[in-house]
């Protein structure tokens, strides 16, 4: 448990940068940014929902409130452990973006709710289990029923963790949907062969990424071969050291709209190593993972899939590694390797082992079986599911038995044109959005997204 605690995270957490709840004055400046007219509040809940009369959370909501006959469409960003305000600003600058009923929740623990229980002994590990998906969609029902009542449905989409959200919420709470789309998120129930499809897809990605800077693949030798073993970096929480420091550009490498940023780093590493790593490692991998690490480690410990039953004591990284070397692939010989920097992380912050042993974690991982069983009980909810050709944190070949179980109770859709976040590009995710939303609009191609 305690080495899965401090690379676990990777699995589920798929976007970056990870930002926990903001400080009040960055809440404040959020809020103040956001439009005239925006509609927002607070709303309390339980910190723990099956005791409904204990400690209370404050949960923070924002968008533009659904009118003339249209369905209301909540948003669930990718994380865990992200605020909303990245995605926000995302959809607002797409025209379609403006123009939908979009409310935005962030998530307990993130953005302007509250944060997550600080400290890492029993009493904060257990408060942390109950900051999960399952958590999240209570929020968001609660949510869902002060701004438009018992009767009212509505549209749940998430992308990447949120994507999961939305499993979830067809499997916990069907009765507040009116339709459900999830974009780079597959339930899986082999956390290994998950991994395996994924460093298959980074390696892909990292090849065609060359193929575009064939420069770079140099430049990242080069600067490699400057870090020594002992070059460590590091805050309260966590710690990395050596060459592997480099492999964490994989989650840059991610997202192609952030190429041409990657390019100019890559050549700054190479030519102004010390000053450049130092500057990325504590912006990209202090600042914003460090203090999400812990939450986001246990809430994946929560609800990743069971270990199969060739992983016998081994971590995620060893069986996919080793399921690639069988098949006769050197995946030590790559230049960016997602396992490598997972292997070169330590939380500082890690619960002890005291703590670990007397923590109860009751797995709940996302139930592929409980969202068939609810879509078949709930005929009228439409279901689409998105997978792109080119995401190399949720590999397209992860869906094919998601998808293969749901027949047809999904609409399952394979976008060829983005990878994991391009989604707002795709004019089929367009189209399919304003289809679910009534009022008769009618469908405009969105603008390319900005960062």
């Amino acid at each position: 448990m305690r080495a899965f605690l401090q690379i676990s995270a990777v699995v589920l957490a798929a976007a970056l940068p990870l930002r926990a709840a903001a400080a009040p004055k960055d809440c404040e400046d959020f809020r103040a940014k956001l439009p005239k007219g925006t509609f927002q509040g607070f709303l309390d809940v339980p910190e723990d929902w099956a005791a409904p009369n204990g400690a209370k959370i404050k949960i923070f909501y924002y968008g533009k409130k659904a009118a003339g006959g249209q369905v209301p469409l909540v948003f669930f960003n990718g994380g865990p452990a992200q605020d909303s305000h990245e995605s926000y600003n995302a959809f607002v600058a797409t025209e379609q973006g403006r123009t939908e009923p979009l409310l935005f929740i962030d998530q307990r623990g993130t953005g302007c709710s509250s944060t997550y229980p600080a400290g890492n002994d029993v009493k904060s590990l257990t408060r942390l289990l109950k900051y999960g998906s399952r958590s999240i969609v209570r929020d968001a029902e609660a949510v869902r029923k002060k701004v438009y009542g018992d009767k009212v449905k509505w549209r749940a989409f998430g992308q990447s963790y949120g994507g999961y959200i939305v499993h979830r919420y067809i499997e916990a709470a069907p009765e507040g949907l009116a339709a459900a789309l999830a974009h780079g998120a597959a339930i899986f129930q082999d956390d290994g062969d998950f991994l395996r499809l994924r460093l298959l897809a980074q390696k892909r990605s990292t090849d065609v990424y060359f193929a575009k800077y064939p420069l770079d693949r140099a430049n990242l030798a080069q600067a490699r071969a400057q870090i020594r073993p002992d070059t460590c970096f590091q805050d309260k929480s966590m710690k990395v050291c050596g060459p592997p420091i480099i492999d964490s550009l994989i989650y840059i490498l991610a997202f192609e709209n952030e190429w041409a940023d990657l390019h100019g780093l890559i050549q700054n590493l190479a030519t102004n190593n010390k000053a450049t790593l130092a500057a990325y490692v504590q912006s990209a991998i202090l600042t914003e993972r460090s203090s999400t690490l812990l939450p986001a480690g246990v809430i994946s410990v929560l609800e990743a899939p069971l270990e199969g039953p060739d992983a016998k004591g081994k971590t995620s990284c060893d069986v996919a590694l080793g399921r690639i070397k069988a098949a006769g692939i050197r995946p030590e010989d790559w230049v960016l390797n997602e396992c490598r920097y997972m292997g070169s992380i330590q939380s500082l912050g890690q619960p002890s082992n005291d703590a670990l042993s007397q923590t109860t974690f009751n797995p709940d991982p996302f139930s592929l079986g409980g969202v068939v069983r609810a879509l078949k009980a709930n005929p009228a909810l439409e279901f689409y599911l998105y997978a792109s050709k080119d995401d190399p944190l949720v590999p397209a070949g992860a869906f094919v038995d998601e998808a293969k179980q749901l027949g047809n109770r999904v609409h399952f859709r394979y976008l060829k044109d983005s990878a994991h976040d391009g989604f707002l590009t795709e004019p089929r995710v367009w189209a399919d959005i304003v289809a679910t939303g009534g009022g008769g609009k009618k469908f405009t191609k969105g603008k390319k997204k900005g960062k």
